[in-house]
Formats: structure tokens, C-alpha cells, sequence
């Protein structure tokens, strides 16, 4: 079973990137032009365009890369799961080492904790620096370093993860091919 990205959420998020980059240009280099009662230091003002460039800027360059991104978002098969709905490729997640799900909701994005019972080797999978310390990060406050962003795929989080309680039940029947 494929569930491919969805590119309208993920242009949604693309713009929502840009607008908070944009602010945070201008906050960073007319900072006086925003100085209020509430808010009456310049410098508070461009610290904040700062934070707003550099973790706004750093997302909407992994957004670009996912809207570029022709590969398929979520495939499902008898051997386990293969996520491509966020910014970290760790290969396949097998069904033996999957011990069930839990969705949470952090604002308005969905997402799909995959508990295993081997969260080191799936730590041990991340390419880069920054990918090990948020996977590493994952498994320390969700309790698993694997994670999938519903919000960027075609299909409701609910349902997914419906169908993904479904198949990890069909994996453990011994015999069981009935995949699709």
C-alpha cells in the first residue's frame, strides 16, 4: 500500500515558512520600526527576527527538499514500514520490531509515534548530526526516535493510523500474506 505526499499541505506549510522568514528579515533589520509598549527594546525585537530567520529559514529548506521530493510518502508492504512524510530517511521499519502507535497532537500537526523495541538501531540509521540529536530527541520525549508527520501525507491521521494498527495485527499472524 503507497500513500503519496501530499503537496498541497506541504506548499501550506511552504508559505507559512516564508511569511515568519519574511518577518523575521524585517525584524532583524528594522527592529525600531516595532517597538511598542509591550515590546518597548529594539534589541528584544531583532533577537526574535533572528530566532524567527534561523528556525524558519532551517525549515523552509527541508520543506523545499519534501515539495521537490518525487518519492512516495508512506509505503506499507508484509515487511514493515517505509516513511518518507518527513526530513529523516531511516530505511525500513520492520514489522518484528514494531510494538504498536501512538498519535499525538502538537498544535494543529498530527503525528504517528512507531514505539519498537529496538529504538538504537533506528537511531543508528540518521545520516547526519542534526538528524541523530532529533531522533535521539524523539526517543527521549515520545519514546521512540521513530515518527510519522500524517500532516504530510494524503491521507487523514486517524485513518492511517488505523490501517497501520491493522497491518502491524496481520504481520504477527503467522501464514498471513493478505497485504493491500
Amino acid at each position: 500500500m503507497e500513500i503519496p505526499l501530499s503537496k498541497t499541505k506541504i506548499i501550506l506549510y511552504f508559505i507559512g515558512a516564508l511569511v515568519f522568514v519574511l518577518l523575521g528579515v524585517i525584524f532583524t533589520f528594522e527592529p525600531a520600526a516595532y517597538v511598542s509598549f509591550r515590546y518597548p527594546s529594539p534589541t528584544f525585537i531583532r533577537i526574535g527576527g533572528i530566532a524567527s530567520l534561523v528556525f524558519f529559514g532551517r525549515c523552509l529548506i527541508f520543506i523545499t527538499r519534501k515539495l521537490l521530493d518525487s518519492k512516495i510518502g508512506l509505503r506499507i508492504s508484509e515487511e514493515g514500514i517505509w516513511d518518507n512524510s518527513n526530513v529523516f530517511d531511516l530505511g525500513l521499519i520492520e514489522w518484528k520490531d514494531v510494538t504498536g502507535f501512538k498519535t499525538f497532537k502538537i498544535s494543529f500537526t498530527k503525528i504517528i509515534v512507531v514505539k519498537t523495541s529496538k529504538p538504537a538501531k533506528y537511531i543508528d540509521r540518521a545520516k547526519n548530526g542534526f538528524a541523530k540529536r532529533t531522533v535521539k530527541s524523539n526517543n527521549k520525549t515520545l519514546g521512540s526516535p521513530l515518527t510519522i508527520m500524517a500532516s504530510s501525507l494524503s491521507i487523514k491521521a486517524d485513518e492511517l493510523e488505523r490501517l497501520l494498527k491493522e497491518h502491524l495485527e496481520k504481520s504477527k499472524t503467522p501464514y498471513n500474506n493478505s497485504y493491500e
